[in-house]
């Protein structure tokens, strides 16, 4: 199984989004009266029902997946800006049935308490926020202009997406006014958490479980049970190959995080190919420190470890081919010029060996499937290494969007994707009162990191560009050489016809060259293709370009007061998608057959 120390906690946190007004029209014969009808009592009950489903299917499936999990009780927490209505009711009701409320707030909180005029109303918004003690995080959203406004309303309603596991949405079916409304961020929120829609004015409750309103369904009991275990539920339990690694990820357990023999060989082809080339400057940049350096650490050594071994492997086995054929032929020229018996014998054996090799590393590579398990780990590496950066700016990890003929290696069923959302669940946002100051500060930071991975490209790309040439001059001056050869066969077959030694000595060498750099030059191509030098120097320089794009945003951006959390959360947001995304192409890519000796 996962390593103990990598699993966990059982923790589930829901998220609300709803109107503040809880009336809707009444209508009699198809037309619309003047009698409005207050539905606050049914959004309770509602409410109530359902967070109650929630707890009791997600105490019944983190007890069926506990070996997953940490050791301890089941955590609920619910998150809610603790606006007046459906927020409020959400709130009252959850601290009722022991969830621990997390409020991220639009405003500075006396500022925020300015939208509440109802008799009592500023008074119990504060006694909430008592309930969520230090959990509560003022974004300094801006009152003036309209748009600032509707911005500081939108930005936190994507936080309480980004926070939960899965979100409640209470609201009448109508279009908002504006942006940040609650049409709005059900629509950010789908294909992001599994919602449980929740309608006002009618009966006609939804469950969106995956994504898009092609797989929604009505509410019940049983579809409550299937969203919790959804989020909750390890792979293995959902899926019908039960007890394959691949599915389950119980291969890191046994798994070291040190170089291999292997990756150690694939190490010093790297250096030989580059051997006396000027590369540009890497520069210095540390992962700052958090909550989730470890987990990058250790899946960074595991993806390191695993794509040396399939990397090595590959070398190792075209390699072998080589020198299985210059064995052949040198087992030829013992015979030939009637050397010892045994020295020929070594020839055979030392093939015979070659060849054995070759068979086993192919046998491992299908085994061990270091390929797929190389880029499962490096998918989570690249993940736990973005949320360094993006996590106190209040961000979840990226959502890779895939292309429709690549959904069925969709990473968000996989058992990556849910370690991921389990050990980020169980991490709260650094609360307290963000500044002008602190934006900057992070704003700073995303920079410095962005350029970072620009001189990272840029000198992968470089890397990949000379090994790429440095092969391909080994074929072509391979394929000059063969040439030559049977050029100078051709060329010397009076001088055979008069000395038959000649012929013995110098035929067999050029026999050789026609024979033995044919394989030089097809081993050469072949690791050429299997490395993806040229493709990985191609994503390099796209990759380069497109941060620096995104880097000169950043830099752009208005560093004055006015200069919002929520807007540098959507900024970073495109970057962080960015850089995961082109982990998952690579995943996609290392999807094929084992390669061939």
């Amino acid at each position: 199984m996962i390593p103990k120390d990598l699993l966990p906690c059982p923790i589930l946190r829901v998220g609300v989004t709803g109107r503040r007004v809880l009336t809707v029209a009444l209508h009699e014969n198809g037309s619309e009266t003047d009698s409005i009808c207050d539905v606050t009592e049914k959004i309770r009950l509602m409410v109530c029902e359902v967070l109650e489903e929630i707890q009791k299917a997600a105490r019944r499936e983190f007890h069926v997946a506990r070996r997953f999990y940490q050791e301890g009780p089941p955590e609920f927490g619910v998150v809610s800006p603790l606006a007046e209505g459906s927020d409020r009711i959400f709130a009252e009701e959850a601290i009722k049935l022991g969830y621990r409320l997390e409020c991220p707030l639009p405003f500075h909180r006396a500022e925020y308490a300015n939208d509440f005029k109802a008799p009592g109303s500023k008074e119990r918004f504060y006694e909430l926020l008592g309930y969520a003690g230090e959990a509560v995080l003022e974004l300094n959203g801006q009152r003036e202009p309209r748009a600032a406004r509707e911005a500081a309303y939108e930005n936190v309603g994507r936080l309480v997406v980004d926070h939960c596991d899965l979100l409640v949405a209470i609201w009448d079916g109508k279009q908002d006014s504006g942006p940040g409304g609650t049409n709005d961020i059900i629509k950010f929120s789908l294909g992001r958490v599994p919602v449980i829609s929740l309608r006002m004015d009618s009966d006609l409750h939804l469950i969106h479980l995956h994504r898009g309103k092609s797989h929604q369904e009505a509410y019940s009991q049983e579809a409550i049970g299937r969203l919790v275990k959804h989020v909750v539920s390890p792979p293995e339990f959902s899926d019908d190959r039960e007890g394959n690694q691949d599915i389950t990820g119980d291969y890191i357990d046994a798994l070291p995080t040190g170089t291999s023999i292997l990756g150690w060989l694939w190490g010093k082809f790297i250096w030989s190919m580059l051997l006396g080339k000027k590369l540009p400057s890497a520069g210095s940049h540390r992962v700052p420190d958090g909550a989730f350096l470890r987990y990058y650490e250790r899946f960074d050594a595991y993806a390191n470890r695993l794509s040396g071994l399939y990397r090595g492997a590959f070398l190792l086995n075209y390699t072998l081919g080589v020198g299985a054929v210059i064995v052949a032929l040198l087992g030829h020229l013992a015979g030939l010029f009637n050397l010892p018996h045994s020295i020929e014998l070594g020839f055979v054996v030392a093939e015979f060996i070659a060849i054995l090799v070759i068979i086993s590393l192919l046998f491992l590579l299908g085994q061990q499937r270091w390929h797929y398990r190389s880029v499962d780990c490096r998918y989570l590496a690249e993940q736990f290494r973005v949320l360094c950066y993006i996590y106190p700016l209040g961000l979840a990890p990226p959502h890779p969007r895939l292309p429709a003929h690549h959904v069925h290696h969709d990473v968000q069923k996989s058992w990556m994707e849910w370690l991921l959302r389990g050990i980020f669940r169980q991490h709260r946002r650094s609360q307290g009162i963000v500044g002008s100051e602190e934006v900057e500060t992070q704003r700073k930071r995303m920079i410095d990191w962005v350029y970072s991975q620009i001189r990272y490209h840029e000198r992968n790309a470089r890397r990949m560009e000379l090994i790429e040439g440095r092969l391909h001059k080994l074929i072509w001056s391979s394929l000059f050489v063969i040439l030559l050869a049977c050029c100078a066969h051709f060329g010397l077959k009076s001088l055979y016809e008069k000395s038959p030694d000649t012929e013995k000595a110098l035929g067999w060498w050029l026999t050789a060259l026609a024979a033995g750099l044919p394989a030089l030059s097809a081993a050469c191509h072949a690791i050429a293709t299997q490395g993806e030098f040229e493709r990985l120097a191609e994503r390099g320089k796209a990759m380069s370009e497109s941060l620096e794009r995104l880097a000169k945003s950043l830099r752009d951006m208005n560093t004055a007061a006015a200069l919002t959390l929520g807007e540098l959360r959507e900024e970073c947001r495109v970057i962080a998608e960015l850089v995961v995304e082109e982990v998952v192409d690579w995943q996609i890519l290392y999807r094929k057959p084992v390669p061939p000796p």
